[in-house]
Formats: structure tokens, sequence, C-alpha cells
């Protein structure tokens, strides 16, 4: 199996996982964070489509443009809020998560190994390889998944899968 190969699997079981894990949660239950004020689904699925405009660009596929609220809103270390005006619908971050990936996989059948191999370029924040550094970012969503899937619990949730 090549690494590309490799690559879109792991593509391919992240968005599965989001698919179970989103498919059913309301937009008022995305802004609930339990007792231990945990991240709420709406930020983490934002923070997602924030991230994955960065897989996108790492395997070298032509840049996507987001709101410029976005960074604000989802980048790591911003502010989360209780308020659900603050926010895009989940319904509307979910479908652009859900698009954004399907164009990750659209685009990965054709990125060469060799495409992976190559440096990111220095501004790009991570000292790496694409590859490396896409695979990085599958397991970051999967981490985040499983803060997804502890406030299902929360919400007294079924397990969506596993």
């Amino acid at each position: 199996m090549t690494n590309s190969e490799n690559l879109l699997y792991m593509m391919r079981i992240n968005q599965r996982a989001l698919k179970a894990l989103l498919d059913d949660i309301t937009e008022e239950e995305s802004m609930v964070r339990g007792r231990d004020s945990l991240l709420h689904i709406r930020w983490l699925t934002g923070h997602l489509v924030y991230n994955v405009k960065h897989v996108l660009a790492m395997i070298g596929s032509l840049p996507v443009m987001l709101p410029s609220s976005y960074k604000q809103l989802f980048d790591r270390g911003s502010a989360i809020t209780n308020d659900p005006k603050a926010y895009p619908s989940l319904a509307a971050l979910r479908s652009e998560l859900l698009d954004l990936h399907d164009r990750l996989i659209d685009v990965l059948p054709g990125v060469s190994d060799d495409d992976l191999d190559e440096p990111l370029p220095k501004d790009a924040g991570f000292n790496a390889v694409r590859l490396n550094a896409a695979s990085f970012m599958c397991m970051h969503t999967f981490y985040h998944c499983g803060q997804i899937a502890m406030i299902r619990r929360v919400l007294g949730r079924e397990r969506s899968f596993g």
C-alpha cells in the first residue's frame, strides 16, 4: 500500500466517524458542554473545519477560503462561548466539514508518494514532510472525534461506533 493510499484510508475512517458522531446531534445539543465545561460539539466541528483547510494545503491542493471569522472562532486557543449566535449553525459546519473531507478524498488519489515526501514550506507551521503533517492532522481529527464521543455520552447517547 502506498503512502497516499494509507492517508486516504485514514481520511475515510475519519469521515465515517464524523458522520456517525454528528448525524443526529441537534443545534441545541451542539452547545452542551457538560458539568466539566468540555468543548461543545459546535466548537469542535468548527475547529475541524478550520483545520481541514490546512490538510488540503499540506497535500498540495488549491487553497480553501473560509470566512475570516473562523480563525478567531475556531483556531487553537480561541475563547469558547456558550452563545450559539456566536457560531455558524451545526448544520452549516457539518456540511462544510463533510464537503471538505469529500474534497480531500477526491484530491488524494492524484497525490503521489513523491509529492507527500516533499517538505512543507517554512511558513506552513509544521517542520515536516507533507505526509507526516497530513498524518498528524488525521490523528488530530480522530482525537477530536473522541471529544465529541464524550459529549454524546453526556447527552445520554449510545456509542456511534466501536
